[in-house]
Parts: structure tokens; sequence; C-alpha cells
């Protein structure tokens, strides 16, 4: 008997989704007035409102998504970011999106 072979471990917890930043905006009713600063400033102050919009959410972040949108940061990271916010934003009632 080789010691710690024989443990098992416990599986690990079913995480919910989250959803991405810009849907969480959307659906709190986030106004543009707060999100478009991210887009229209250059660094470092854009990070730092990111992160004034994230503290404002206290919502748990999926790192999987976060990670690899804080790593390719800039003017195409930036786009994507407000045009997920105004789709779902001005999306009809029934078909909210999904990402």
């Amino acid at each position: 008997m080789v010691p710690g072979r024989d443990v098992q471990r416990a599986p690990a917890p079913a995480r919910a989704p989250t959803a991405s930043i810009p849907l969480q905006c959307a659906r709190r009713e986030i106004s543009e007035t707060r999100f478009l600063p991210i887009v229209q400033r250059d660094a470092p102050h854009d990070l730092l409102k990111l992160r004034s919009l994230l503290v404002q959410l206290r919502t748990p972040l999926d790192w999987t998504e976060f990670g690899p949108l804080l790593w390719n940061w800039g003017n195409r990271a930036k786009r994507d970011l407000m045009e997920t916010y105004y789709l779902t934003l001005y999306a009809p009632k029934g078909k909210q999106r999904t990402l």
C-alpha cells in the first residue's frame, strides 16, 4: 500500500455558470454612461474604469472568459464588450442573449 494512492478525492462542486460582464451590466440596467468610459479611455484609465464597474457589479467572475479578455485587452476587446452590451441591452424582451 502506497501512501496517498488509496485516498479518494471528493469531486469538485459544480459551479453555476456566470454570465459575461456585458450581459450582467445590461441585465442590471447599468447605464451607458457608466459603460462607455471603458471604451473611450486610454491605458491605464480604461482598466481602472473596468475595475470600478466590476466592483459595482459585485459578482463572481468566470476567469476562463475574463482572463483571455484581459490578456487580449485592446481596441478589439473593448469593441466586443460594447457590442455585446448594446445587443443585450436593446434586444427584444423575449429574446435575451445568453452568452
